[in-house]
């Protein structure tokens, strides 16, 4: 993404606002602030034990309740 992130980051939904990352079979694995996407396509969630990367295979981001 290193071409287009800034882009990317401009568009990206939910970005500064909390979010649930969801496995694929709907657990929890993590909430925190969706901070944005590293290089490698990643999701970045600020937890408050740290941030966290996620792939799309790995969790779907929902907005926290």
């Amino acid at each position: 993404l290193a071409g287009i992130r800034d882009d990317y980051l401009e568009h990206l939904a939910w970005r500064g606002e909390k979010v649930v990352a969801l496995s694929p079979v709907g657990e929890r694995l993590d909430a925190g602030v969706l901070e944005g996407v590293d290089v490698w396509g990643r999701v970045v969630v600020g937890t408050p034990h740290g941030p966290r990367r996620f792939s799309a295979e790995q969790a779907s981001l929902r907005p926290a309740p």
